[in-house]
């Protein structure tokens, strides 16, 4: 962030909103240079801890769905597709036949791997 007035309160409210340092008038063309590298240093390490997060998350053990039915290599294959989307998905099914499973493995599949995974009860929320 660049400012003409060094406030705190500016500065402040810049870093909340994600600027990673701040510079007051007047300055020196270097010093200016040098926080720049530094900003663009610090977004690529933010980017590369982003993908190792990813790549972490993709390969620790986690609950798998297992089978080899017809019914279950179709769902494989409907993960497949879906997974890689945007689209809202409905998971239906009875009690204890693995839609969390399912939703956790359509996660994985998804840009949203380094996202957290919230569960929801619908059943327990009151009308």
């Amino acid at each position: 962030m660049l400012t003409c007035e060094a406030k705190v309160e500016s500065a402040v409210e810049a870093m909340k909103r994600g600027a990673c340092d701040d510079l007051s008038k007047p300055f020196p063309l270097a010093e200016l240079e040098e926080r720049c590298l530094k900003a663009a240093k610090w977004g690529a390490l933010r980017r590369e801890n982003l993908r190792w997060k990813g790549l972490a998350a993709r390969t620790q053990s986690a609950p798998t769905l297992i089978g080899d039915s017809p019914e279950m290599r179709q769902v494989y294959r409907l993960i497949e597709r879906v997974g890689p989307t945007d689209a809202p998905v409905l998971i239906q099914g009875e009690t204890g036949t693995g839609k969390e499973f399912t939703a956790r493995a359509i996660q994985r599949a998804s840009r949203r791997i380094d996202q957290p995974f919230v569960t929801v009860n619908c059943a327990a929320l009151p009308e």
